[in-house]
């Protein structure tokens, strides 16, 4: 459930009955705006064995169940931008250059891009995002996260579907509740 975010409810529902979607997210927002869960939601949406009509996920397939349950899952890799300089952004890229033998479709999630845009982070990583993202790859998808609009390339904006999300007013929580 996604609460006083409805321009991002309204899009992911649409891309998912269409069955289109981009191959990048770009989610923005201070700590607890909910960038967590839109990640988990689009996770579900993008994994999901068995989706409705509408393109929801069915909740029940492995692929909802582990991501509910925050389990390992084999379609969707987890990593914190803190942690990864070119090295690892490379390693990252090769994995995605292999086919899955157990998902159809594999995300990957990096969170905290700012750790690689700001000061000690690894502007060459950063850069070799892009590079993944050059190559069409239809059953693979990225999902970025980072506290603050960070100062992208702009060949990788370009290619982002993004989500600049506020902080909660006050009432739709107490609405919500």
């Amino acid at each position: 459930e996604i609460v006083g975010h409805a321009s991002v409810v309204a899009d992911i529902k649409k891309r998912a009955k269409l069955k289109r979607w981009p191959s990048v997210f770009f989610l923005t927002g201070m700590t607890g705006t909910g960038k967590t869960t839109i990640v988990r939601i689009l996770e579900k949406y993008l994994t999901c064995e068995k989706p409705s009509k509408e393109g929801a996920p069915c909740e029940k397939c492995q692929y909802c169940v582990d991501i509910n349950e925050q389990a390992f899952s084999l379609a969707v890799k987890e990593f914190n931008a803190s942690n990864i300089g070119i090295d690892e952004m490379r390693r990252i890229e090769a994995s995605t250059k292999r086919k899955s033998l157990t998902s159809p479709r594999v995300v990957y999630f990096i969170d905290e891009l700012q750790e690689l845009a700001g000061a000690g982070g690894s502007p060459k990583a950063l850069k070799n995002i892009l590079t993944m993202l050059e190559r069409e790859m239809p059953d693979v998808f990225f999902i970025l996260g980072a506290m603050e609009d960070v100062k992208l390339p702009q060949a990788v904006k370009d290619r982002t579907a993004t989500y600049k999300l506020k902080p909660i007013p006050f009432e739709d929580v107490a609405h919500y509740l």
